[in-house]
């Protein structure tokens, strides 16, 4: 089957890690070569439920730079925006 449109949606985009060339129809965020975790991502099964994206650094815990989990925390805050945003034009189209 070949569908006559294609909408792809992805809240965290990770160019530099792209195997095909494509450009998303909606993006959230485009963030650079970092392991992402929480709101529904996880590492060896943890962090899966956090209640926002944070980041694993190299020594494999969360940071606690106050300033990183501002950026985060705002970062969910849009995300949750985003899909609202996605969810009405859904609606309406």
């Amino acid at each position: 089957m070949k569908p006559k449109t294609l909408i792809t949606c992805t809240l965290l985009d990770k160019k530099i890690k792209r195997v095909v060339d494509i450009d998303p129809t909606y993006t959230g965020f485009v963030i650079d070569d970092l392991f992402a975790i929480g709101y529904g991502l996880n590492y060896d099964e943890k962090y899966r439920n956090l209640p926002y994206i944070g980041v694993i650094t190299k020594t494999k815990k969360i940071s606690n730079d106050r300033d990183l989990l501002k950026y985060y925390f705002v970062l969910f805050l849009i995300s949750v925006v985003f899909f609202q945003i996605i969810i009405i034009i859904r609606a309406n189209s």
